[in-house]
C-alpha cells in the first residue's frame, strides 16, 4: 500500500445515514441552537409588536440543528431548520438569513413540512422570492443572502446543506436587513419592499 493511500484510509470519513423525525429531528445532529424573540430585535418591521411577544413570552422563533461529519473544508454540513407559526404584527416570522463568508458557495433547501418562502438577493440588489411547501427544493445561487419566511400555521421544516467552508456572514444582514419581506394581507402572503434601504 502506497503511503498517498494509507494517509486517506487514516483521514477517512466514513459515510452516514440518518433519520429525521416527522417533527423535523434529526436523529443525530453535534451542533444546535434556537433564536427567541428577544436575539430578533431589528430584523422585524414592527418593534412595537416584537416587544410585545417578547414581554407576554419571550418564545422561540426558530431552531436549527446541524451535522459536521469532519474537519475538512470540502465536506458538507447538513441539518434541519425549525421555523415557528407566527407573525409580529402582520409580517411572518423568519430566521435572520446570512450570506456566505465564501460568498461563491451555494446551498440547497428541502421542504419537510409547512408552507413558507425562500428569501434571497446579492449586495446589487437582485432579489427572488420562492414559495416552498413540502417536497419543494431551492438551490440558493453563490452570492445571494438567504432567509426562509413561515407563511403557514404549522412549523416550516427545512432540510439544508453546504459546503463546510461556506461560513456565515450574519453582520452584513443585521446592518442593512433584506429588501424584501412577506406581510399578511387580507389573509394572504404579500411580498413588500421594507422600509430599509437595503445593501
Amino acid at each position: 500500500m502506497c503511503s498517498n493511500e494509507k494517509h486517506r484510509l487514516v483521514n477517512l470519513v466514513l459515510p452516514r445515514g440518518i433519520h429525521i423525525s416527522e417533527n423535523g429531528i434529526p436523529s443525530a445532529y453535534n451542533n444546535y441552537y434556537e433564536k427567541r424573540a428577544s436575539e430578533m430585535r431589528g430584523f422585524y418591521q414592527d418593534e412595537n409588536a416584537l416587544e410585545e411577544i417578547i414581554s407576554k413570552e419571550n418564545v422561540v422563533v426558530y431552531r436549527v440543528y446541524e451535522f459536521k461529519n469532519s474537519e475538512n473544508s470540502n465536506d458538507l454540513v447538513y441539518g434541519v431548520s425549525i421555523v415557528a407559526p407566527l407573525k409580529i404584527g402582520k409580517e411572518y416570522n423568519m430566521t435572520k438569513g446570512h450570506f456566505h463568508e465564501t460568498v461563491d458557495t451555494s446551498e440547497i433547501y428541502f421542504c419537510l413540512n409547512g408552507d413558507g418562502y425562500m428569501v434571497m438577493e446579492t449586495e446589487t440588489g437582485v432579489t427572488e422570492c420562492i414559495r416552498m411547501i413540502k417536497g419543494t427544493l431551492v438551490y440558493v445561487a453563490p452570492y445571494f443572502a438567504h432567509r426562509t419566511v413561515n407563511t403557514g400555521n404549522q412549523e416550516f421544516i427545512n432540510l439544508f446543506c453546504y459546503p463546510a467552508h461556506a461560513g456565515h456572514d450574519y453582520r452584513t444582514i443585521e446592518k442593512n436587513g433584506f429588501r424584501k419581506i412577506i406581510y399578511e394581507e387580507k389573509g394572504e402572503p404579500i411580498i413588500k419592499d421594507t422600509k430599509r434601504t437595503g445593501l
